[in-house]
């Protein structure tokens, strides 16, 4: 199964630059990006895993391809608070 990642820069940074279009495009509304100001990045980025529905619009949009989807082996769980990834899950997924 493909499940979303963040990318980084060879720095180590996150890629994403928090516009909000890829929360905004989103169908389902099942991705939320926090966003202080003058941040360059976002402070926390959430896909919850339940609401989505892996239309991956939010890859199309996504202006400075921050967004992926990776192989997966098993997403199965007991807890569903377990498919509510956040920026730090999703960057150890981007690699």
């Amino acid at each position: 199964m493909k499940i979303h990642a963040l990318k980084r820069f060879p720095n180590g940074s996150c890629k994403c630059e928090g516009c909000l279009l890829c929360a905004t495009i989103c169908p389902s509304q099942a991705i939320e990006v926090i966003v202080e100001r003058d941040k360059k990045e976002p402070t926390e980025f959430i896909i919850d895993l339940k609401r989505c529905i892996f239309c991956e619009m939010c890859i199309e949009v996504c202006p400075s391809n921050a967004i992926d989807m990776v192989t997966v082996d098993t997403l199965s769980t007991c807890n569903p608070n377990d498919l509510v990834l956040n920026k730090k899950t999703l960057l150890s997924l981007g690699g």
